[in-house]
């Protein structure tokens, strides 16, 4: 339902200037709205359009661009107002487009209660789609991604066929830059049940510190559980036998926030985010040799599968995704927010890699890592078993493992450890 006749609604249960609640009415009511569910969506989209701000001009009165402002969206005591309705509508809007769920009503108001102290930050949302930052003044600036905001002006249209001009409501000619990596959006009652459950920062017991709980009507839904369950493991959460809880080995709290403001998960298979087993990566630190004074590196970190073995005072990781950056970060690691083939910050002693596999990335990234090694320093690299066969370096001393047969969980592949030492 647009935002006007929620409000609508609203003001008419608080006069008690409501019909009387008899099966007709009821009835009634209802094929009305049944009747109107066709025109809600473009109901929605020329309220948001009505509703953005006369005041800046960032706002065209030809229709939807990339950039938006609404106004008056908190109150000066920081509480949201009914403007606030108008992102949640946006938002629903988007979902529609992209073949999400929509998001619920109370979820919309949660993200902006979360985000009102965060002044000037941008926040994506929902697969990015959105992207959201608000101010003191309780301005609210929004981006919608430029696939989308012509679709907006195609049913502003349909409204008023000629108040947009053409090249308003069509595709962008020239597409916007993407990363080639990807996010995946979590449904939103997924999101649901992470919101509601509590996680305890300091030891309660029976609780323990770092631990996550869910809400006992979680339980209700076994699959939306798994699913959210599974997201915890990929932060880093580990079950809690006989129990739907979760015990992370960092403060979490801010890291779980992101994800649900974010609603994004990093895309296992284009991220190759396929972490170290334990097994695996103390070999690598065992064949690495790393000394007290030894300056190491974890290039495409993760989240520090090699990084944990690693001494903390002594290891700079980089890595790509912002959201394992701040895993890392919360585990206290010195990270580099960044693609490691652009990246670069002197030299090192050591460095220990598990690289991206697909697309042979494996091997540029090896020959950047080395690029980077002090004279007599010494790589250690897990690499897929094929290479084993292949001249990778010319010239440099190198030395393999025997080979781990499908080591990665969830992965058919075999692997081996080359270790690379730089001449003195």
């Amino acid at each position: 339902m647009p935002n006007a006749k929620r409000r609508d609604w609203h003001d008419q249960i608080q006069r008690c200037d409501c019909p009387a609640f008899e099966e007709h009415t009821v009835r009634d009511n209802l094929r009305m709205m049944l009747a109107q569910r066709l025109d809600y969506l473009s109901e929605m989209v020329e309220g948001i359009f009505t509703g953005l701000s006369g005041e800046h001009v960032t706002n065209r009165p030809e229709g939807f661009s990339k950039r938006m402002i609404i106004s008056y969206v908190y109150t000066e005591h920081g509480s949201t107002t009914d403007r606030s309705g108008l992102i949640h509508d946006l938002r629903a809007v988007l979902a529609k487009f992209m073949g999400y769920e929509l998001p619920r009503h109370r979820g919309s108001a949660s993200m902006l209660y979360k985000i009102r102290d965060t002044t000037g930050v941008w926040f994506t949302l929902d697969g990015g789609a959105l992207r959201i930052r608000v101010y003191k003044k309780g301005t609210a600036h929004l981006e919608v991604h430029p696939d989308l905001a012509w679709r907006l002006n195609e049913i502003l249209a349909h409204r008023h066929p000629r108040a947009i001009p053409s090249a308003y409501r069509r595709r962008p000619e020239t597409r916007q830059r993407t990363a080639t990596l990807l996010n995946r959006p979590i449904p939103f009652p997924v999101l649901q049940l992470l919101e509601k459950g509590t996680y305890w920062r300091y030891e309660r017991p029976p609780r323990q510190a770092n631990e996550f709980s869910f809400d006992w009507d979680a339980r209700h839904d076994r699959k939306l559980l798994a699913e959210a369950k599974a997201i915890l493991e990929v932060l880093g959460g580990v079950p809690i036998a006989n129990s739907d809880a979760y015990l992370f080995d960092y403060p979490a709290q801010d890291v779980i926030g992101e994800v649900l403001l974010s609603g994004l998960l990093p895309d296992q298979r284009s991220h190759q985010f396929y972490p170290t087993p334990p097994e695996i990566a103390e070999a690598v630190i065992d064949a690495a040799q790393i000394g007290p004074n030894h300056r190491c590196l974890e290039p495409s970190a993760g989240q520090g599968g090699l990084a944990s073995f690693m001494p903390q005072d002594q290891t700079h990781c980089v890595e790509i995704s912002p959201l394992n950056c701040q895993v890392l970060r919360a585990r206290g690691f010195e990270a580099s927010e960044a693609d490691f083939m652009s990246w670069r910050d002197g030299v090192f002693d050591r460095v220990c890699m598990n690289p991206p596999y697909d697309r042979r990335r494996a091997r540029v990234h090896l020959e950047r890592a080395v690029s980077m090694l002090a004279p007599g320093g010494r790589l250690v690299c897990v690499l897929p078993a094929s290479y084993k066969e292949k001249d990778l370096l010319p010239g440099m001393s190198m030395s393999w493992s025997r080979t781990y047969r499908d080591a990665f969980p969830g992965v058919s592949i075999n692997v081996a450890i080359l270790t690379v030492q730089a001449p003195g």
